[in-house]
């Protein structure tokens, strides 16, 4: 497979992961990212300590962690 197109998908699964632990984050009322710079934009540094403790949870070490499984395994799969 071409390197070009590999990375591509790879890339692809990573963002189509992350639209869906989006939905289900926002449906279970943890912040995303989005919410969270937002937050961050009007309220300053102040934002990090209006969120609850599993939002923070999911959002530095949760949501990396996923992403970067997906990443590894899509690469693993498509090689």
């Amino acid at each position: 497979m071409n390197q070009y197109i590999h990375i591509f998908l790879v890339g692809v699964a990573i963002l189509v992961g992350a639209i869906i632990i989006n939905i289900i984050a926002s449906a279970i009322g943890l912040s995303t990212w989005f919410k969270f710079a937002q937050d961050l934009q009007a309220n300053g540094f102040a934002a990090i300590t209006q969120q609850s403790i599993f939002s923070l949870l999911y959002l530095f070490i949760v949501y990396p962690a996923v992403l970067g499984a997906l990443g590894y395994f899509s690469t693993k799969l498509l090689s």
